[in-house]
């Protein structure tokens, strides 16, 4: 779990390292296209002559970002969905269920190529498709929480001592659900990680202005024989994400 830990703060490490560095996308310099990597460029450089190095710090600051939000709102809208349905129950948590029901039947990276498909390549549209397929999960987890908790002894006392549900679920449900939408939600952040990667290799995520992994993927497999290191690189770099993220979720679930 502590390499684990090490690889996802280098990580991240890297991710703000790009805030203090230039990068121009629409820089050429073709008589050093596909060069190989050197001490001046550890990554080599693409078709264009560019570093694939500062191009991949910039991938992992995008990527990072974006699951992050995406993870954080999908997190808000199953929280406030699965509290009331949970909470309330009858008819009202029928129809959340239901709508519930209906998000989680499609599989979430097809469900989120299928919006995005029909909006244009931006970074806002991106993280709606990716939120409206990810919510669902986090409001069934959430909602049998609630469930469970409002039953507990000590939410039942305080209800009989005149506490309202408001500072019910304030004060003794939502901070007992913390350790568990937590874990779920790494977990999540994986999932997400790879559908936004998915999407972006596939030319359906953001522009080439803001150079996601998954967008560097897209571009190196044009190149997969004549310079492997245009994709090497970038699959190393999400496979180290995707595992650190999956290593620390698994540990703490434990």
């Amino acid at each position: 779990m502590k390499g684990a830990f090490s690889i996802l703060g280098f990580l991240f490490f890297l991710a703000g390292l790009s805030f203090f560095i230039d990068y121009d996308p629409y820089f050429i310099n073709l008589t050093e296209s596909f060069a190989l990597p050197s001490w001046s460029h550890p990554f080599g450089l693409d078709e264009n002559g560019q570093g694939l190095f500062l191009q991949i710090l910039y991938g992992i600051r995008v990527s990072l970002i974006i699951t992050t939000v995406v993870v954080s709102l999908s997190f808000f809208i199953g929280l406030i969905v699965g509290t009331v349905s949970g909470y309330l129950e009858g008819w009202i948590e029928m129809i959340l269920m239901a709508l519930v029901d209906l998000v989680l039947a499609f599989p979430k990276f097809l469900m989120a190529l299928a919006l995005i498909s029909m909006l244009e390549n931006s970074i806002f549209n991106l993280i709606f498709a990716l939120t409206f397929s990810t919510w669902a999960g986090f409001a069934r987890l959430i909602r049998t929480e609630v469930k469970h908790l409002k039953k507990r002894e000590f939410v039942l006392q305080s209800k009989s001592n005149g506490a309202s549900s408001i500072f019910l679920i304030y004060r003794h449900i939502w901070p007992n659900l913390l350790g568990v939408s937590f874990i779920h939600g790494l977990f999540q952040v994986a999932g997400v990680l790879i559908a936004e990667s998915g999407l972006s290799f596939l030319g359906l995520g953001i522009s080439i202005e803001k150079p996601s992994l998954g967008s560097l993927l897209g571009m190196g497999r044009n190149h997969i024989f004549l310079a492997p290191h245009i994709i090497l690189f970038p699959s190393l770099i999400l496979f180290l994400l995707l595992f650190s993220v999956n290593k620390i979720a698994d540990s703490l679930k434990r």
